[in-house]
């Protein structure tokens, strides 16, 4: 067998041979010098760009220029990529960083060819197509990694942070940052972007995101106002990243839920028991909280603000709360007391309602509904009687008492007292007398 020297540039033929020699020690020496051999030289783009057999292509260096030696040998080069951990965070301390560019494939990934072309052999880039698009989201990215054939590759990639070594900052599961700097164009920017796809009717949920917080320890309620240092929230949208406020203008939206060629059955759905104080039969919990000021808006077509829901309350003994119970919508105080009452009536054709006026006029409460003629009817409970709290509403019998004995009511009270003051539609007034 052909002896191999450092330095010399081999053949396929030749490393094909020093491989597939019968594995007695000079074979084997003379493949550790070959591959030792490769490794120590640089690239030529010429002997890269040849097909010829003839013209061995010396191995692209490790380590790019300016980072570090390039390894001697081949254990040096596998090191690189498979090393026990040094215990230190910096280089400069002796922590070893590798580096893999210009593109990472990995994983069912690797079918990519990644060629500039739409069409690749990988699965996700072949269903991208399928569904419509015209290239794959591999195409364009920077390293991959895809779920392959094996039935138990469920999990594409794992991160994890863990407080318990931590001297300083906060652990983050993962860091996604998108960076709109180009000034040139209308290029947008995402921190993250995330698709789910159910394929048809015979399979399973689909969820863009799912996340779960847990907490082993004490719950920590928080309000509009207040945070608490030991919280667990699923979710906290924040403005401005923490930097100074200098230069920063107000962001559009918290959460933006938009129709891009398809449309959600609905907005939030709040689990009958996924919120404290509930279970979708009894009780009461919390399901949004606003500071006060918070308005609930709504908007007519070309962004015109239409109705509203303001809230200016400032002590709990003076709010006042909606509630809907069966056959009735009641106002009532904090402490659940029905202040006024809106009563359910099933196939209701007449109604009443309570209109302003301008300065000047009276305040209305009319009778409506799809009948012509309809009656207004004050109903007092049990004995109750009608009452006219408004004192001004009677007028002062005169000097001398007027008796009706034959039109008055049996009993004693056979004397006008006094007179209620009524006007009618026009303003004219007139007396009715009070025994």
């Amino acid at each position: 067998m052909t002896n191999f020297v450092k330095g010399q540039v081999l053949t396929a033929d030749e490393l094909n041979a020093a491989f597939g020699a019968k594995a007695d020690a000079t074979s084997l020496t003379n493949a550790v010098a070959a591959l030792n051999a490769a490794i120590s030289l640089k690239a030529n783009a010429a002997d890269l760009a040849s097909t010829q057999t003839g013209k061995g292509a010396a191995l692209v260096g490790f380590v790019p220029t300016g980072v570090g030696a390039n390894p001697t040998t081949v254990q040096a080069a596998l090191d690189l990529f498979n090393h026990l951990p040094t215990g230190q965070f910096y280089v400069d301390y002796g922590a070893r960083v590798d580096r893999l560019a210009d593109r990472v494939f990995a994983g069912g990934a690797v079918k990519n060819l990644g060629t500039n072309a739409a069409s690749q052999p990988d699965w996700l880039t072949q269903y991208q197509l399928a569904t419509g698009r015209s290239f794959g989201f591999i195409q364009t990215a920077q390293g991959a990694i895809l779920t392959d054939d094996n039935p138990v590759s469920c999990n594409t990639l794992v991160t994890a942070a863990q407080t318990l070594h931590l001297a300083v900052g906060n652990a983050i599961g993962q860091i996604s940052v998108g960076v709109n700097n180009n000034t040139s164009g209308s290029i947008y920017a995402y921190g993250q972007y995330v698709e789910a796809y159910r394929g048809s009717n015979a399979a399973g949920a689909a969820y863009g995101v799912e996340i779960d917080v847990v907490n082993f320890g004490a719950s920590s309620p928080i309000t509009p106002y207040a945070q608490n240092a030991y919280e667990t929230v699923a979710l906290q949208l924040a403005a401005g990243a923490e930097l100074p406020s200098a230069g920063q203008a107000d962001c559009s939206v918290a959460i933006n839920i938009w129709n891009n060629h398809a449309k959600f059955d609905k907005g939030i759905v709040f689990g009958l028991d996924s919120i404290s104080g509930c279970d979708g039969v009894t009780g009461t919990g919390i399901a949004i909280a606003f500071a006060r000021g918070h308005r609930m808006q709504w908007y007519a077509a070309g962004g015109v603000p239409t109705a509203a829901i303001d809230c200016y309350v400032t002590t709990a003994l003076q709010a006042g709360l909606l509630q809907f119970v069966d056959g009735a919508a009641n106002f009532v105080n904090n402490a659940g007391n029905v202040l006024h009452q809106f009563a359910v009536v099933a196939n209701a054709a007449n109604y009443l309602q309570s209109m302003a006026s301008i300065s000047g006029g009276a305040a209305l409460l009319n009778a409506q509904g799809s009948d012509s003629n309809i009656d207004l009817a004050l109903n007092p409970k049990g004995s109750g009687k009608l009452r006219f709290n408004n004192a001004s509403s009677f007028v002062a019998n005169g000097s001398v008492a007027t008796t009706m004995t034959a039109v008055g009511p049996t009993g004693a009270n056979t004397t006008v007292r006094k007179w209620l003051s009524v006007k009618d539609d026009t303003g004219n007034q007139f007396y009715i007398p009070c025994y």
